[in-house]
């Protein structure tokens, strides 16, 4: 077996995640970038043929896994659990990077009872928490909590003879991730967000009444339906400002928003829905923003559409996420909400709406924090880099 850290080896990287669209919206200048840094790149995941031919793009291999995102499907992860058996036998990669918990989880379980898996020529394995998600937010019903403790189980399983490396976006998910592990010597490196583009993302000249925005997942648990009761209050009050909404409903997603709620806007002066929109429209959609709103319920890790807002310029209205606190002091950027409920988000927002100058005070001063934050997409890459070259010199800890 050669040593993939030797130059003269081309490293082979199989990254899984939950789907393709996951992937090229939110680590392609990883992908892109790893082909181009000497990796053997394979991509495999679930998803559309747009999204697959956006990485295929990159120069990396491409993969079809079977894969439910969404709830316990024991016919398909079992599917999954012999598919990425057997791709990893046919690859034979040196290190596997697992995206989100799902994928961790299936792919632990997988790698563990896999026969013969010491005589590939498979290392590592890298473990990246973008967020701990809803499964691991507070209280829940005795499902989601006993499917809490199914996952907390697996990510202390042992993987023998492999090292196992985690990554989280924010120091509380370190810590929590750390608890669990407990006696694991596992390394847990916080990397901060997925990267951003400065020169995509850039701020123009902002005029007129302030421009509202919500953009993602139409989640509850996302806080979506508290920005469309925010928005539907205010209206009567700010009748020349305009609360956007950037999303689709998925029906197949008992947390999300419905049709019904959507149509229920028809009549808030101001109210624009979107629609879910390519992610190269985003920068024209964000330089025309002045606040984008992300009322989460649970704690994420850094999301992306708070670094691309404030890469454009734009000030925010969120909940108290702990890695976007580490990054902005929201005296001098924008609002932290300290109760994530209507009555909170609605007077912010009101705050905002109300004084435009200071809104394009705070934007600015986002785009000079996230400018020397050393976020941008080069940034994260290298740091993930540094990762793998870590993970495949260094040696398996005693029972890992």
């Amino acid at each position: 077996m050669t040593d993939p850290t030797d130059t003269g080896d081309k490293r082979r990287l199989l990254i899984v995640g939950n789907i393709f669209d996951y992937l090229a919206d939110h680590r392609l200048y990883l992908i892109r970038s790893l082909v181009k840094d000497g990796f053997e790149v394979h991509v495999a995941a679930s998803g559309s043929e747009a999204a697959i031919a956006r990485i295929g793009a990159t120069g990396a291999a491409v993969h079809a896994l079977p894969i439910d995102r969404r709830r316990l499907n024991v016919a398909m992860d079992f599917r999954f659990a012999a598919a990425l058996q057997a791709l990893v036998r046919r690859l034979d990669p040196h290190l596997v990077h697992f995206f989100t918990i799902k994928p961790i989880v299936l792919g632990k379980i997988a790698l563990r009872v896999m026969k013969g898996r010491n005589r590939l020529a498979l290392q590592s394995v890298v473990m990246s928490f973008p967020g701990l998600g809803r499964i691991f937010a507070a209280g829940g019903h005795p499902g989601l909590r006993l499917r809490r403790e199914m996952v907390i189980s697996v990510l202390r399983t042992a993987l023998p003879g492999l090292k196992q490396f985690v990554t989280v976006e924010n120091n509380d998910d370190g810590r929590y991730l750390r608890e669990i592990l407990g006696k694991r010597r596992i390394p847990v490196r916080r990397i901060r967000g997925t990267g951003v583009d400065l020169e995509q993302f850039r701020p123009l000249d902002r005029f007129g009444a302030v421009r509202f925005l919500y953009a993602g997942r139409l989640l509850r648990s996302k806080g979506a339906h508290l920005y469309l009761e925010a928005a539907r209050r205010l209206a009567p009050v700010f009748p020349d400002c305009q609360w956007l909404m950037a999303g689709a409903v998925d029906p197949d997603d008992p947390d999300s928003l419905t049709q019904s709620d959507l149509d229920a806007m028809a009549d808030c002066r101001g109210f624009g829905m979107i629609g879910r929109l390519p992610i190269e429209q985003m920068p024209d959609l964000l330089a025309s923003t002045h606040v984008v709103c992300l009322p989460t319920l649970y704690n994420e890790g850094i999301p992306r559409i708070l670094m691309e807002a404030a890469a454009s310029g734009c000030t925010y209205i969120t909940s108290p996420i702990s890695g976007w606190r580490g990054l902005m002091d929201a005296s001098e950027t924008g609002w932290l909400l300290t109760e994530v409920d209507i009555e909170a988000l609605s007077q912010a927002m009101g705050e905002a709406a109300a004084d435009p100058d200071r809104v394009i005070r705070l934007g600015a001063a986002c785009r000079r924090r996230i400018e020397a934050a050393g976020v941008s997409d080069a940034d994260v890459q290298r740091t993930f880099v540094a990762v793998y070259r870590a993970a495949l010199r260094a040696r398996p800890a005693v029972g890992a």
